[in-house]
């Protein structure tokens, strides 16, 4: 993760969390919509996890990710970053 991070933020020895702020300025800068725009709602996000936790693109994943980490990503991106 250290090695995306330098690369995103284009400087060496740079952490996961400066690439997190550099991703979010540029979600905010593209004005990007959160899920909610598209009508998902607080109540989609436990189906949301089933379906995706069990979806073949989730099992290539080098992370396996907690069903309360695919929520709070869910919940994260209902709305747009600020």
């Amino acid at each position: 993760m250290e090695e995306v991070a330098e690369i995103l933020v284009g400087r060496q020895g740079a952490t996961v969390e400066e690439a997190h702020d550099w991703i979010t300025s540029l979600v905010v800068h593209l004005n990007v919509p959160g899920l909610s725009s598209y009508g998902m709602a607080a109540e989609d996000i436990p189906a949301a996890v089933e379906k995706s936790a069990g979806s073949s693109s989730m099992q290539g994943n080098p992370v396996k990710l907690s069903h309360e980490v695919l929520a709070g990503i869910l919940e994260e991106a209902l709305e747009p970053a600020r």
